[in-house]
């Protein structure tokens, strides 16, 4: 917090990647009080995320238990296609198939798995896997984000880029 004279942060305490991670907004008040900082909040009244869809984006926080709200049942109108599947296959191929059909399609996974350095071949290593299902990471560690159609995105590069 000595790094500026003025800092900026925005916060989702909903969202977190790791258990042990700091930078709540309960923390960044003590830390910043503590050193005699002035301390000042405002609450952003829209996100784009999820195309735009604040019906999509509360009925999930609903779903999950993260705050009540008004969207209790999802109408599927706003174009997204929530399905439960039985394998991470079955998820890739249905997630290959809408990006076929030229919609926006991704998928994404936490910290939990390894993130190997490339091979001695540039390949990357597939770390991510889910019984008989393996896919690499679509960057190396601590690289710059590739903008690559295929390869598994870790949830920190996208919250990066709100």
């Amino acid at each position: 917090m000595n790094a500026a004279k003025a800092q900026v942060f925005f916060i989702d305490d909903n969202q977190g990647v790791r258990p042990n991670e700091i930078g709540s907004s309960a923390y960044i008040r003590s830390e910043a009080r503590g050193l005699g900082a002035a301390v000042s909040e405002y609450e952003l009244e829209v996100q784009f995320c999820c195309a735009g869809s604040d019906g999509f984006v509360n009925w999930t926080g609903n779903t999950l238990g993260i705050r009540r709200t008004a969207n209790v049942i999802w109408d599927g109108k706003d174009g997204f296609d929530l399905r439960i599947v039985g394998s991470a296959r079955e998820l890739e191929e249905l997630i290959s198939d809408r990006a076929a059909q030229g919609h926006s399609a991704r998928m994404t996974a936490g910290f939990c798995w390894a993130w190997s350095e490339p091979l001695p071949d540039s390949s990357l290593v597939s770390d991510v896997i889910v019984d008989d299902w393996a896919y690499p990471w679509n960057a190396r560690p601590g690289g710059r984000w590739r903008r690559r159609a295929d390869g598994m995105r870790c949830i920190r590069p996208p919250m990066r880029l709100l």
